[in-house]
């Protein structure tokens, strides 16, 4: 868990420090360039396929926190592990697309 919200810390002060940072206008969305690194995701994937309802509720830590933190979504947040683990990981795409699903939280009725 530390090491995926240390990867998004340092994405969080990158985007800070930009020069070329785009500010976004009032109701628009931030774009977030948040990532992981390989060893990270390959660590994430391995736990993910051998103990997935711990991964399950670390996971839900990650987003918590990472919204506490900086403000990031929860679905920013489950987009950019879902990535990396497509990337770097070894989970089919059905298990990946299932995991990840489970995941997401449930839609916002106005």
């Amino acid at each position: 868990m530390d090491a995926v919200l240390h990867s998004f810390a340092d994405a969080v002060a990158r985007d800070r420090n930009s020069d070329n940072r785009a500010e976004s206008e009032p109701g628009e969305e931030k774009l977030w360039m948040l990532y992981v690194s390989r060893p990270v995701a390959e660590t994430l994937d391995w736990f993910i396929r051998h103990h997935p309802e711990s991964a399950h509720h670390y996971i839900g830590e990650i987003m918590h926190n990472a919204h506490r933190q900086w403000g990031i979504p929860a679905e920013e947040t489950i987009r950019t592990l879902r990535t990396a683990v497509s990337m770097d990981g070894k989970m089919s795409d059905e298990d990946r697309t299932t995991f990840f699903a489970l995941l997401a939280p449930p839609p916002t009725t106005a």
